[in-house]
């Protein structure tokens, strides 16, 4: 946690949340970090999504922080909404960059890889009102379609095409019940299509369904274990 801190006020940049001092030997250690007043994005979608102009804004301020974290040598690895604020001004604040993870014990080989996919899903969230993977920070669940996450304009037609494509290449392996943005930098989906037929052998198709051969009960059944 103390390595954490120190590498997290390496980072400055207005967007970031600043660390301004810290001491792992006092008794109890503390960490002295810039206060922010602001709507955090749980909030903010709380009545639904967002227009577009206002999710362009507001995840291109998040995602040149966490640019600027990473010239640092610092990643974030939970982006998830609550880390999130927006204050006077439409300034947006980041938080909890290295400290978050930190706390939940969540280490990368790929930092830049979980960041990344850590914004798609902030995007997702934005255009939405929903959250890839599972219910964050009050937000519902996105829905699933033959076992891949629905994209952006199958929740909301209207929404602008490249947006969609956007979010939808940041979170093309998302699987129904897989971790988005996971420590180890892979997901579900690709676990999953590495799971055999019992009985034969055979690779389990794709697109769903059992594969080739005569047990397709069990074929089935092995598709519906996915990863928590």
């Amino acid at each position: 946690m103390a390595a954490a801190v120190r590498a997290a006020s390496r980072a400055v940049d207005p967007r970031l949340v600043q660390i301004y001092d810290a001491n792992d030997r006092f008794d109890p250690p503390y960490a002295v970090s810039e206060w922010v007043t602001g709507t955090p994005l749980p909030e903010m979608l709380a009545t639904g999504p967002l227009d577009e102009l206002t999710v362009v804004d507001a995840i291109g301020e998040v995602a040149a922080a966490i640019a600027a974290a990473h010239r640092e040598g610092v990643a974030h690895l939970r982006l998830v909404p609550r880390m999130v604020i927006r204050g006077g001004a439409g300034m947006v604040k980041v938080r909890g960059v290295a400290i978050r993870a930190a706390l939940a014990g969540v280490t990368a080989r790929d930092l830049t890889l979980v960041d990344a996919r850590g914004l798609g899903t902030l995007l997702y969230a934005g255009l939405t009102g929903l959250w890839p993977g599972g219910e964050v920070d009050g937000l519902p669940q996105a829905p699933v379609r033959r076992w891949r996450l629905c994209t952006p304009r199958q929740v909301r037609p209207e929404l602008d095409p490249e947006l969609d494509g956007i979010a939808s290449r940041a979170l093309r392996c998302v699987a129904v019940g897989s971790q988005v943005g996971t420590a180890d930098g892979r997901c579900g989906r690709q676990r999953l299509l590495h799971t055999r037929c019992r009985p034969c052998g055979g690779r389990v198709p794709d697109r769903g369904g059992p594969c080739r051969c005569t047990a397709s009960a069990p074929c089935r059944l092995m598709r519906t274990r996915l990863p928590e």
